[in-house]
């Protein structure tokens, strides 16, 4: 029995700590109070919602293996493949808008 039979298909596990990464840093952001460190904390927390944006599609483009996980279509993984260009281009296109947002 080799490492890929014992464990079976990463695809579950990398979209699993994905989605709790971003349930994770959205609670964090609807809990948190206000204080001087609060500015801080909410970067960390964005930063944390990104990349379990990214890690969750990223974890289901992985083909399954072993009997375990989940079978896209060539369309769906398309669209998935979608979800991550679009979430990893998302800070680079919003950061610069809020940036002319705010001057004005």
């Amino acid at each position: 029995m080799n490492g890929r039979q014992l464990l079976g298909s990463p695809q579950l596990q990398v979209a699993m700590v994905g989605g709790g990464l971003t349930v994770g840093g959205v609670w964090g952001l609807t809990t948190m109070s206000g204080g001087v460190a609060a500015g801080f904390a909410a970067i960390v927390l964005l930063l944390t919602v990104w990349v379990g944006l990214l890690l969750l599609p990223v974890g289901l483009l992985i083909t399954p293996a072993g009997g375990y996980g989940i079978e896209f279509t060539h369309l769906q993984r398309r669209l998935l493949a979608g979800t991550v260009i679009a979430g990893f281009a998302t800070p680079f296109v919003g950061a610069p808008l809020l940036f002319v947002m705010v001057t004005l």
